[in-house]
């Protein structure tokens, strides 16, 4: 019963994906990474995500979709990779195995490129990792909590497909843990930011069970880099974190204590390590006499004893990644590989810090799963160190989805520059001129304050907001008196506005501050003092308010700002 529920659940994605090219994308990546037929009898041969790919496929060409991908770095790159992968299996001892390796990779790769032409927006790339994520969470849910109900059990058993056992297993959690802890902080609905907590708390715990020392690695490194994305860095380092391992500490068994001590001697007491080295040193050779095309993808455990290698060395994988590509596809596959990741990783840079610049709540998702993105992918670059995964799909989907990141960024920048414009134009026909010299001056007033703080030596702020402000002051002081700002002192008498423009006329004396003329609330506290700061609408506007020589829009838009309603993250 059971398996003929499964077979119509994944036997409904078919349709969908002829339907839907989105949510037959969606559909793939369930099939592909939860893998539902695993849990059923007699329905585990069944390649459902090959048949919905198909089928996604065919949908696009009915819609006349030729051109299904957007052309960008990270894509030009994966071309680039396919074409070598094709070639090393041309020119490979074992035709027939490197040939199964292509078809696998190619599979992935279209599946790559279908996700940077579907996901042009916010909506789309969310939807796609809400499935991702989800597939994953679910095997780490339940991998955690059979860990804590059975102590001292280990999870050797893999969940399917790529995820073919406990180290393989491990590096998916890895990917999905940042991405749960990010989703999370980024979460407003208490409920759903404990879900997304436990979740990871959960997933962090099934990586431990996995028995997996490259798992454990991985997971360190995701975590210091997402310490070191971080502005509390000293509370995570020193409090967050350091609570985090005593708690785990006492939830894991003995022999993972073992196992997690025995990195240290493996090389001399580990058999199994001892032998991954002896497949480094075949590797590295087979690399030195091959370097342009290596020997062929899966090539190297039916094929190294051609090469000089140790008579007890039994038939097994290269378990690093890098010396499997060098091997397998030469030098120059290695290299762009390489490239790749380094591509996608820095898509994903370039969003986060063009985000925190912006410092909008509006763009708070693109940052934090900028962030994720790097999280996961370093986490995957150190465990690859101790695993093959050539093969291993979720590292060039993540590759895909950092490509798309700037894409949605730059549209969903665009939307609120749009918006902005349009709250600034009603606003502006609304308001008559005696009440737009009064927020006028309170926006200038504003950054005047600002830059006395900053001059008389108070605390630095880490937003971008306080300082570009501070160091606009300082350019307009070297300036003429006419230049420094656009409304005159209150005590002064106001001269009469043209054309709803405040008279550029000014005293000597820049600006005298009025008792309810206060700072606006983020420019007054310091991130330090952990005083929580209004959600402003549009980091545009605040750089209207402090750069720009519109005075009359760009000061009045300030002020709109700090009257707008928002949450306290």
């Amino acid at each position: 019963m059971r398996a003929t529920l499964v077979m119509l659940l994944c036997a409904l994605a078919i349709p969908i994906a002829l339907l839907s090219p989105l949510l037959g994308l969606m559909a793939y990546c369930w099939l592909s990474y939860m893998r539902p037929q695993e849990m059923a009898w007699g329905i585990s041969h069944h390649s459902f995500g090959m048949y919905t790919a198909v089928a996604l496929f065919v949908g696009l060409l009915l819609r006349g979709k030729m051109v299904f991908f957007k052309t960008n770095r990270v894509t030009l790159t994966m071309f680039v990779l396919w074409a070598i992968w094709g070639l090393t299996t041309w020119t490979a001892i074992d035709t027939g195995a490197a040939m199964q390796g292509l078809r696998q990779i190619s599979v992935i790769f279209l599946i790559c490129l279908v996700t940077t032409g579907l996901c042009t927006d916010t909506k789309k790339l969310r939807w796609v990792l809400s499935a991702i994520v989800g597939s994953l969470a679910f095997h780490g849910v339940k991998h955690g909590l059979f860990g804590i109900v059975n102590p001292g059990a280990s999870m050797n058993e893999g969940i399917g497909g790529m995820m073919s056992g406990n180290n393989e297993n491990a590096v998916a959690f890895n990917f999905v843990l940042p991405l749960l802890v990010y989703m999370a902080l980024a979460e407003t609905r208490k409920w759903r930011r404990m879900a997304l907590f436990s979740a990871s708390g959960l997933t962090a715990l099934a990586i431990v069970f996995s028995h997996s020392r490259a798992g454990f690695l991985g997971m360190v490194a995701a975590g210091l880099v997402m310490v070191w994305r971080t502005r509390a860095r000293f509370w995570s380092l020193f409090v967050v974190a350091p609570t985090l391992v005593f708690l785990m500490a006492m939830v894991v068994p003995d022999s993972y204590h073992d196992r997690i001590k025995s990195i240290g001697d493996a090389p001399t007491n580990d058999l199994s390590a001892m032998h991954r080295i002896e497949a480094w040193k075949v590797a590295a050779h087979i690399t030195s006499v091959k370097p342009f095309t290596g020997i062929g993808p899966r090539n190297f455990p039916d094929q190294f004893r051609r090469f000089p290698h140790p008579f007890e060395l039994p038939r097994m994988k290269v378990h690093n990644t890098y010396l499997e590509f060098s091997s397998s596809s030469g030098i120059p596959g290695l290299l762009v590989y390489l490239a790749l990741v380094a591509a996608a990783f820095a898509a994903a840079r370039k969003v986060e810090k063009d985000a925190l610049l912006r410092d909008d709540p509006r763009v708070r998702w693109h940052m934090m799963t900028a962030r994720a993105m790097q999280a996961s992918m370093a986490a995957f670059m150190v465990s690859s160190a101790f695993g093959s995964l050539m093969h291993f799909d979720m590292m060039y989907h993540f590759c895909a989805l950092s490509a798309c990141l700037p894409v949605v960024y730059a549209k969903r920048v665009e939307e609120i520059t749009s918006e902005d414009d349009a709250v600034i134009a009603e606003l502006n026909s609304s308001l008559d001129p005696q009440e737009l010299a009064d927020v006028t001056h309170a926006a200038v007033a504003a950054a005047h304050v600002v830059a006395e703080r900053v001059e008389d030596g108070a605390p630095a702020s880490s937003s971008p907001y306080d300082e570009r402000a501070g160091a606009w002051w300082s350019d307009q002081a070297e300036r003429p008196a006419t230049h420094v700002a656009a409304v005159p002192d209150p005590e002064q008498p106001r001269e009469p506005l043209e054309g709803g423009r405040a008279n550029p006329s000014v005293p000597d004396r820049p600006w005298s501050i009025d008792a309810d003329l206060r700072l606006p609330d983020r420019a007054r506290a310091p991130a330090s003092t952990g005083e929580k700061r209004p959600a402003r609408r549009s980091k545009k506007l605040s750089r209207k308010t402090w750069f720009d020589e519109d005075d009359d829009a760009t000061y009045f838009s300030a002020i709109e700002v700090d009257d707008a309603p928002g949450d306290d993250r």
